[in-house]
């Protein structure tokens, strides 16, 4: 018999000490099945006021027949209206764009770079940053009901705002990848953002900015120094991140 509780439209569960939903009970019951979940999960079907132990609800019987409901119901498949996911599998023309993107922004970095010595490498780089962007808009879009709220064309405005760009790059980037890497284990995906990666581009980008903020030969020549293994190692974690969102855009389509 399919179990009751997953009619239910509005879960809440919390993983990692994070809450995260509302998905459907087919959901629970698939993440259940994946182990992701476990008897001790907390969860909530009451808008996450009222909370209680999975093994405490009708998911929970023994892991013999909840596995074999499961594997015998087939409408407890993953559902991506479930996790209100916004990029759309339609779009055919969607990993071309993503890897164009992706294409231009690292072979105008590489091309800007050594030129900046000349002025007119500002140019390549500016392009090249737009193109970042659009990649950092995709990722935040195909990240459903993130913790933090941020609308992605926000999350990416933020990073052109002086001063403020220096300590939100650490969230558009690092911390959105953390929850890049959530949304995919939570629908089984294997791959996984380079967080280290992610990371150090954040700071050498921060240290670079830094000394060019300071109106001194030495502190240009020090910020040129820092931008040449930021500009690679961004290069290495914007691909990281691409591949990502291509992930979650390939679960999508099927």
């Amino acid at each position: 018999m399919k179990n009751t509780e997953s009619n239910v439209t509005n879960w809440y569960y919390l993983l990692d000490n994070q809450q995260f939903g509302p998905v459907s009970g087919d959901v629970v019951a698939s993440l259940l099945m994946h182990q992701i979940l476990s008897a001790q999960t907390m969860v909530s079907s009451d808008m996450g006021n009222n909370w209680k132990m999975l093994q405490q609800t009708s998911f929970w019987k023994d892991d013999n027949a909840v596995e074999s409901e499961i594997e015998s119901d087939t409408s407890l498949t993953w559902k991506p209206s479930s996790w209100n996911s916004v990029v759309a599998p339609s779009d055919n023309d969607f990993e071309k764009r993503i890897d164009g993107y992706y294409f231009l922004f690292w072979l105008l970095t590489i091309i800007g770079i050594p030129l900046l010595l000349i002025v007119v490498g500002l140019i390549p780089l500016i392009v090249a940053t737009v193109f970042e962007l659009i990649i950092l808009y995709h990722a935040w879009k195909a990240i459903p009901n993130n913790r933090y709220g941020v609308p992605p064309i926000v999350a990416v405005l933020l990073l052109l705002a002086p001063v403020v760009s220096v300590v939100w790059c650490f969230w558009a980037y690092y911390f959105m990848s953390k929850e890049m890497n959530q949304t995919l284990v939570q629908k089984g995906d294997s791959y996984q953002v380079n967080e280290s990666l992610v990371l150090a581009g954040c700071v050498l980008s921060c240290i670079a900015s830094v000394f060019f903020c300071i109106p001194t030969i030495p502190s240009f020549v020090i910020g040129m120094i820092v931008l040449v293994p930021s500009a690679i190692v961004g290069i290495f974690s914007m691909r990281s991140i691409k591949d990502g969102i291509l992930a979650l855009y390939q679960y999508e389509k099927k």
